[in-house]
């Protein structure tokens, strides 16, 4: 076979060229796409960056109507032993009594602080945010959900241990509590294959974020960038907006460890996860041209590549076994890849059923965007 393999490349038709040269152009992108983010992110170590006080840090949390999770859950964070945070909640005109229950809280722990919005108004969660880092007094500003599991312990200390002179940024991941449904295993794994991919185009100098929650960032860059002015009529995103204006490679830094992870309890339906597939797409093109068109060759490699593979067994059966060599090359990489992921960020029991979702999504996200764009 292997000497026999120059006589069958010499003797392919024009359309069987441009067939081998099509998925030899995307099986190589793809490897190399899969090769750094493996060695820039899942192989990157943990900087040890030495510090003497640890940095102050207020965690922004708008609410409405969230009376029961503020009972159950804000006082597990604002016990969280850190020598130099403090919690903002904005209630975001809440008919309930989430008021009163901050009130009572607020007697107890001097480390919480409480703004509201005293009336209905468009575009609520981002005035919330607003107010909420204005009324911040500590220099790093952290955003949360008020559904939220209770973080691990070190979790504000490793976020200021990853923290270096030049950074602007520090992106953690974050996630939603494993229950049954099909919806909830769908969301999860969108979530972390959206933040992983996230995170390689980081490291290669072409970022973009998609989830505000989880996110440390210097106040005063909300300032720099001017705010929401601008952006107050995206329904989707929030502060994931903001970020991408000044997210860069230099001044960005990782919290990529299970004790800085932070997962949020949510009953997921399929509207929850139409949604988040929405969402990503209208953050998506909101970045510059140039980010927006390296994005859109990106999905259309993902799209390409399993029926390009297709093609080739039929087109090509002579080549079935280099073919089939180089298809499984490039699996076992991604495999790799997901696993050592799942192990690292402590993302539990959806190793298989991503690496099928990987496969076939992108079919029914290009189905799903077309009628999105066609419904009025």
């Amino acid at each position: 076979m292997l000497q026999n393999f120059p006589d069958l490349l010499s003797e392919l038709k024009y359309r069987e060229v441009i067939l081998l040269s099509i998925f030899a152009t995307i099986w190589l992108l793809r490897l190399s796409f899969d090769l750094f983010l493996f060695v820039q992110v899942i192989l990157a170590k943990k900087k040890n960056i030495e510090k003497k006080t640890a940095l102050p840090f207020s965690i922004i949390i708008a609410i409405r109507n969230e009376e029961d999770n503020l009972r159950e859950k804000l006082p597990l964070l604002l016990n969280t032993e850190y020598p130099d945070f403090e919690v903002v909640v904005v209630d975001d005109f809440s008919q309930d009594n989430s008021l009163t229950t901050l009130g009572l809280l607020k007697k107890k722990y001097k480390n919480l602080r409480i703004s509201s919005l005293n009336q209905e108004t468009r575009y609520s969660s981002k005035m919330a945010r607003n107010i909420g880092i204005k009324a911040a007094q500590k220099d790093w500003i952290l955003t949360m959900e008020p559904s939220f599991e209770k973080p691990a312990d070190s979790w504000l200390e490793s976020f200021s241990n990853s923290i270096c002179d030049e950074s602007n940024l520090v992106i953690g991941y974050s996630n939603i509590v494993k229950q049954k449904g099909l919806f909830n295993l769908l969301f999860r794994i969108e979530l972390f294959l959206q933040q992983l991919n996230s995170f390689a185009y980081i490291k290669m100098g072409m970022g973009y974020v998609l989830k505000e929650d989880n996110i440390a960032l210097k106040k005063q860059k909300y300032f720099d960038v001017g705010g929401f002015a601008g952006e107050m009529n995206e329904d989707y995103a929030n502060m994931e907006l903001l970020i991408n204006k000044f997210l860069k490679k230099r001044s960005t830094s990782f919290a990529f460890t299970p004790e800085a992870n932070i997962r949020n309890v949510q009953a997921i339906k399929g509207r929850d996860y139409k949604e988040l597939l929405i969402k990503s797409w209208r953050i998506k093109r909101k970045l510059k041209l140039w980010k927006r068109l390296i994005l859109i060759f990106d999905d259309s490699l993902r799209i390409l590549f399993l029926p390009v593979v297709v093609s080739m067994f039929i087109v090509l059966p002579e080549l079935i076994i280099a073919i089939s060599l180089l298809v499984a090359l490039r699996l076992i990489v991604h495999i790799l890849i997901v696993a050592n992921a799942l192990i690292r960020l402590d993302e539990q029991k959806i190793f298989i059923s991503s690496l099928i979702y990987e496969i076939f999504t992108p079919y029914i996200k290009m189905g799903l965007k077309w009628f999105n764009h066609r419904s009025p």
